[in-house]
């Protein structure tokens, strides 16, 4: 299995479970971050033992950045996603995928264009309750939905 290495924007308090949990997984490792608050980059990359880099550009540069984190606030998802989907980057977006329609489809446009893959958090989906309502939905139980 290859390993994939991954960069975070952004290193607020989201930043600490996606770490976590990315330490739980074979083949990922966390490579770098950064964020605009320097002092918090240096911070988080003392604590979890990676560089720190000192803008979005210089993390997007790293050749063992394969995927990148977005974890900044939601209204910046897009405009972080888009840059990094331009670097050829694949993309862990944390939920919502951004606040407006226009801005998610520039981010979905960007990740067709570039060939890399988007994924948004949404630690709830395999619950019992969204996994029925899903199974529901499918058997057609609440007859032709609009909306």
């Amino acid at each position: 299995m290859s390993e994939h290495g991954f960069g975070f924007v952004g290193t607020g308090v989201v930043a600490d479970f996606h770490a976590r949990a990315l330490s739980t997984l074979p083949g990922a490792r966390l490579v770098a971050v950064t964020d605009v608050d320097p002092e918090r980059a240096r911070s988080f990359a003392a604590k979890h033992d990676v560089a720190d880099e000192t803008d979005l550009a210089a993390l997007l540069a790293r050749d063992d950045v394969d995927v990148v984190t977005v974890c900044v606030p939601s209204g910046q998802h897009a405009e972080v996603g888009v840059q990094a989907a331009r670097a050829g980057k694949h993309l862990v977006v944390e939920k919502p995928i951004d606040v407006s329609l226009a801005a998610a489809d520039r981010l979905i446009a960007a990740a067709r264009a570039a060939g890399v893959t988007v994924t948004v958090i949404s630690q709830h989906r395999f619950d019992p309750g969204p996994a029925e309502l899903r199974r529901l939905i499918d058997e057609g139980k609440f007859g032709r939905l609009l909306l």
